[in-house]
């Protein structure tokens, strides 16, 4: 890439990075404000709050693993987790800085996914290093594993990277379109 063409790509990465930036740090305040609430008025180990009773309770759990508690004997959790986290920051950002084609969708998604990560990565750094959980969604005894704001925003940061990466074949990836058909706009004449 010339040096022209690079600066020409800086007001784009600068938007980009602000955009998922500005979401990030969204997610991230939602998120540790809402835990914080919890640490408040639902104490470890108290009766859950039914919100929508036979469906949704809030409860206050710790989760020393990854999603749905996988993983929550393993030694050194935290610090592995902490160190995946920060990883997939930097790869993130790296996404961000250097796609030469990225739409909207996927910069938001991108900004969701981190915002979460960076939610409960300060879980994992703050005592007892354990990810704080409080969202219960039951059917009578099943109950679907506990999560927060942060885990919700990676889930759906994910599935809209994957419609957008199903949707735009110009990302990379993509699974490859039909060739268009002779004398169609977009043809190579």
């Amino acid at each position: 890439m010339t040096a022209a063409c690079s600066h020409m790509r800086r007001p784009v990465v600068y938007a980009r990075l602000r955009t998922a930036g500005t979401l990030a740090a969204a997610v991230l305040l939602f998120d540790q404000l809402s835990k914080a609430w919890v640490r408040s008025y639902l104490p470890l180990g108290s009766a859950d709050r039914q919100v929508i009773p036979g469906f949704l309770a809030l409860t206050h759990r710790l989760n020393p693993g990854v999603a749905f508690s996988l993983f929550r004997s393993l030694d050194y959790a935290p610090l592995i987790f902490s160190l995946v986290a920060l990883a997939a920051l930097g790869f993130i950002a790296w996404i961000l800085a250097r796609s030469r084609y990225l739409p909207r969708s996927a910069v938001l998604a991108l900004g969701a996914i981190a915002g979460g990560a960076c939610g409960n990565l300060v879980d994992r750094i703050r005592p007892p290093h354990h990810v704080l959980d409080f969202v219960d969604c039951y059917f009578g005894n099943y109950h679907w594993p506990a999560f927060n704001v942060a885990d919700s925003a990676i889930c759906i940061g994910a599935a809209l990277l994957l419609v957008t990466s199903i949707i735009d074949a110009r990302l990379p990836g993509s699974a490859p379109s039909a060739p268009p058909a002779p004398g169609s706009p977009g043809s190579q004449p």
